[in-house]
């Protein structure tokens, strides 16, 4: 877990919820004080500036399974670097990354809910809403105020507009 200033508030929400479901937490220097003084057991690891071994190291030797980085895009250059390279580390690694406290929480509740079966099978939209479900067979709009190919708009639109078919 590494955050921003303006999102430190919410590390102890996250690393909790993150540690009630059995995981370790590492987080990065501001991020790890704000853990660490709520009380939850969190492993410090250096970001990409400050050395070696990094958060780079780790998730290459796959000891991640989860990245957790906000920004508040502005910050040092060093910052911008590292986070542009943890993005492309987790993105080649193919570990689920997060950039913002809503997606960190979302998931936090996801896995909960996966872990203690109250998640439910994915349903089709049509079947929260009870709306027929329909077919698009073709959707062509003519545009403009002279229609298409030479005819008139009201041709045009006849031609190549047919609508949606419901079942």
């Amino acid at each position: 877990i590494s955050l921003a200033d303006l999102d430190k508030e919410f590390a102890p929400q996250i690393a909790l919820g993150l540690e009630n479901l059995g995981f370790s937490i590492v987080a990065t220097g501001g991020t790890y004080d704000v853990i660490n003084e709520a009380a939850i057991e969190c492993e410090k690891v250096l970001k990409l500036s400050e050395g070696r071994p990094n958060i780079v190291d780790s998730l290459m030797n796959e000891e991640i399974v989860m990245a957790i980085n906000t920004s508040d895009g502005e910050g040092s250059n060093d910052a911008r670097k590292d986070g542009s390279q943890i993005r492309r580390t987790v993105l080649r690694m193919n570990v689920p990354y997060f950039t913002t406290v809503a997606g960190a929480l979302a998931s936090v509740e996801a896995i909960k809910s996966s872990c203690d079966g109250s998640s439910t099978e994915p349903k089709a939209i049509q079947d929260f809403l009870n709306k027929p479900s329909y077919h698009v067979q073709q959707a062509v709009i003519a545009i403009g105020s002279g229609g298409t190919y030479g005819q008139p708009k009201d041709q045009a639109t006849q031609s190549y507009l047919k609508l949606f078919s419901f079942s």
